[in-house]
């Protein structure tokens, strides 16, 4: 699987932690799901182009306080990828379209006429393709991740349908909930809100978030700083008849209380739906009489690296 494929494939599922589910069928007696889903993970290596439909929500004590969405294609063959995103959080909204298309990506928010664009080393990174190779997950990873899955495995489960297709799901609440899922969920929780609270002021790319945005835009998350805790995880995953993943969702539950004391129950839930495998056609942009400007690379670097 090559790098650009786990990022518009493989991250989605990462996301969703380790194996998913669905129910109203039969329940198989023979693979289990854990095995079943990582089959079909490790299957999307074959898969040349994909079009995958994310949606992501946060609700704090019931309210939305931010909604996204993005509908990404991805053509493996024809080095081509395009997104649509759009972003809602309080009174605030954005839309965004990238593509990448051939040694340019190009960027256009809605709140502005512009087309940005960033040239890319080309001839760098077919260099680093050739020594690389595409890019796998190592064995020794997978024996890692299947060791720290451990018991969960027998908590997964599987049903199939007369179509081939097969819904796997782990939900867990409260006591259900390994002691290192809270751990390493409160861990990542504070880690949020000291990244969130950093002075980027130093950052040379100034206008990186006006290029990308259009101007400032900053979701306004709740900050959870003490008593932090993981309530429930719902994972569930459809794979169809050909081995592939169709469909992935994600719903975490958190508690915990801010710097003032206040106590907040947030929801995060993602969706990722994924369709016309080894058919998806990229759409690429013309830039012939558009309002075109050149973005700094060194800053861009900086930025990333920061």
């Amino acid at each position: 699987m090559s790098k650009k494929k786990w990022l518009s494939y493989g991250v989605p599922v990462a996301l969703s932690a380790v194996i998913l589910v669905v129910s109203g069928f039969s329940v198989s007696a023979g693979t289990s799901g854990y095995e079943a889903y990582k089959s079909a993970l490790k299957n999307s290596e074959k898969i040349s182009s994909v079009t995958t439909n994310f949606q992501l929500s946060i609700t704090d004590n019931g309210s939305s306080v931010l909604d996204a969405k993005a509908n990404v294609k991805l053509d493996e063959e024809g080095e081509g990828t395009n997104a649509d995103f759009a972003i809602h959080s309080g009174t605030d909204s954005r839309q965004l379209q990238v593509y990448h298309q051939g040694d340019q990506v190009v960027i256009k928010n809605s709140a502005q006429d512009t087309y940005y664009t960033l040239d890319l080393d080309k001839k760098k990174e077919s260099a680093e393709r050739k020594e690389h190779g595409d890019w796998e997950v190592p064995e020794e990873i997978e024996q890692v991740i299947d060791a720290l899955v451990g018991n969960l495995k027998q908590q997964i489960s599987l049903e199939e349908g007369a179509d081939g297709k097969k819904d796997v799901s782990l939900h867990m609440e409260g006591n259900q909930l390994p002691p290192i899922v809270n751990a390493v969920g409160s861990l990542l929780v504070k880690h949020g809100v000291k990244h969130k609270d950093s002075d980027v002021s130093d950052i040379p790319s100034s206008s990186f978030k006006e290029q990308l945005f259009g101007g400032e835009f900053d979701a306004a998350l709740p900050q959870l700083t003490d008593d932090i805790r993981i309530e429930a995880v719902n994972l569930d995953a459809t794979i169809n008849g050909d081995n592939q993943l169709e469909r992935q969702t994600l719903e975490i539950d958190i508690a915990g209380k801010d710097a003032a004391g206040a106590a907040h129950e947030i929801t995060v839930a993602f969706t990722a739906q994924f369709s016309d495998f080894n058919n998806t056609i990229v759409d690429e942009i013309d830039l012939e009489g558009k309002k075109v400007e050149a973005i700094d690379t060194k800053a861009w670097k900086e930025r990333k690296q920061h």
